[in-house]
């Protein structure tokens, strides 16, 4: 495949949380061309994220007391941003080519609406749902 050019990714949020996530844990583009992802989240080598990503999805429920009575939560959220800070730090260096362009990213603003959806996605995949 020709490489087209090269874009730098700053700022992760709605408009780049796509190729952020295709950078972290890969996928299809629309002509079924494969993409790996970071290695850390494929074959043998997610299992160093497993039980993390297992307590921030299933976790045990934790109560919060609220000043307006009981919130119950599911998960564990000490793995959640242990797996946020992960991400946090893969976005501020690396490089990955999509659709004949390559992409390096320097991330130094996340919004926390894409962290979130990125948190779910590299669940999804070390999780194999």
């Amino acid at each position: 495949m020709t490489t087209f050019g090269n874009l730098k990714i700053a700022v992760a949020d709605r408009s780049t949380r796509d190729i952020c996530s295709i950078y972290l844990v890969g996928g299809f583009d629309e002509d079924k061309n494969h993409h790996t992802g970071r290695q850390e989240f494929r074959g043998n080598e997610k299992r160093a994220c497993r039980d993390m990503c297992m307590r921030a999805e299933r976790g045990h429920i934790r109560i919060q007391r609220l000043k307006k009575g009981n919130r119950y939560e599911k998960g564990d959220k000490e793995a959640w941003l242990n797996i946020q800070l992960l991400i946090v730090g893969m976005l501020k260096s690396g490089a990955c080519k999509f659709r004949g362009m390559e992409y390096s990213f320097e991330v130094d603003s996340i919004d926390p609406k894409t962290l979130d959806f990125l948190t779910w996605e590299v669940i999804a995949q070390v999780n194999e749902w």
